[in-house]
């Protein structure tokens, strides 16, 4: 079906027009939600979304602004962008099989760890504002040395130090960092 035969349809019945649009184009819509939802949704959330698509689908095609362009490329695009609002939709929600009987409430925490995960979030945080205290290079060389385990040769490269700088400029940075760490009552 061309955009022109679906318009002269569509001016003599809509829902003719609108059924043999789903009817030609029921599969390919569903072969695109399909490749994007596969792995990430339910056989429903696939045709909910393909339901979603034809929605979209109809109402740009009864816009009566009307578009110029081949219908079966504006049905994939139209698909397309549907199924990926779907994705991040999905992949942003809790998954919807979980449930505190089937064991998954071990993963939230307790209240005596909510305590314990303060202390860490307040130490992590001290840490880097007295890494940050050490100035540049040597708050970048450190970060990247033990936060992303980067090489001396790594590290050189992105700062444009040479290795051997890097090493010497670390271990006293770290001294630094240690004595800072001590003055504040942590010790690592």
């Amino acid at each position: 079906m061309t955009d022109s035969e679906y318009r002269s349809l569509a001016e003599k019945s809509p829902l003719k027009a609108q059924r043999a649009l789903f009817d030609e184009y029921y599969r390919y819509v569903y072969a695109i939600v399909f490749g994007r939802l596969r792995n990430n949704a339910s056989r429903e959330d696939i045709e909910e979304c393909v339901s979603d698509a034809f929605s979209e689908i109809y109402r740009c095609c009864g816009n009566s602004s009307g578009h110029d362009g081949e219908l079966r490329g504006i049905v994939g695009t139209i698909a397309d962008r549907t199924a990926i609002k779907a994705y991040h939709r999905l992949s942003s929600r809790i998954r919807p099989d979980s449930s505190i009987d089937d064991g998954s409430a071990d993963n939230i925490a307790a209240p005596d760890d909510v305590e314990s995960e303060t202390d860490r979030s307040l130490m992590r945080q001290k840490l880097l504002d007295c890494i940050a205290e050490l100035g540049e290079p040597d708050a970048s060389i450190i970060l990247l040395r033990y936060y992303y385990g980067r090489s001396s040769g790594e590290t050189a490269a992105e700062l444009g130090l040479t290795p051997a700088a890097v090493r010497k400029r670390c271990s006293r940075a770290a001294e630094k960092l240690r004595k800072r760490l001590s003055d504040e009552g942590i010790t690592i």
